[in-house]
């Protein structure tokens, strides 16, 4: 299960000071890749959030060429304390982001925007993601839900 995080009470605590897992960055369900969650909050917990199609993955993708460990998630912080989203792709089919294969056991950085898919992007329900930092989320005023 994923974390879901709580309102912090109290005075303000800079995000990266934070150890509560806030919500950093949402992965959104792209196009209409039906086997993916429509949303996955990303929380700043210190803990990889697995992907792929093992139901003990913190992310369940259900189809079938996709790995059972697919890909990891991590959040992890920049010199300005800025939270900074990676991944990993742990597949042997390989895993996607702008369009391009990622090199495989390799972190990558991925930016709010970037379309991450774990299959060849060129079919109609391929398994992907769009990345979207919470502050965008809030901004532009989605609902998303917690899944």
């Amino acid at each position: 299960a994923l974390p879901i995080s709580k309102p912090p009470s109290g005075p303000p605590v800079p995000k990266q000071k934070r150890s509560n897992g806030d919500v950093v960055f949402f992965l959104i369900r792209h196009g209409k890749g039906t086997c993916v969650p429509p949303s996955v909050e990303v929380c700043a917990t210190g803990a990889p959030l697995m992907c792929g199609r093992a139901t003990q993955n913190d992310i369940i993708l259900k189809a079938q060429h996709v790995s059972k460990r697919h890909a990891e998630f991590h959040v992890q912080y920049g010199s300005a304390g800025e939270p900074v989203l990676m991944i990993r792709d742990l597949s042997s089919n390989g895993t996607w982001v702008r369009g391009e294969k990622i090199q495989p056991g390799c972190l990558m950085r991925i930016i709010p925007g970037d379309v991450i898919s774990f299959l060849p992007p060129n079919g109609e329900d391929v398994p992907a993601f769009q990345v979207m930092e919470n502050t965008l989320v809030k901004a532009w005023g989605l609902g998303i839900s917690r899944t």
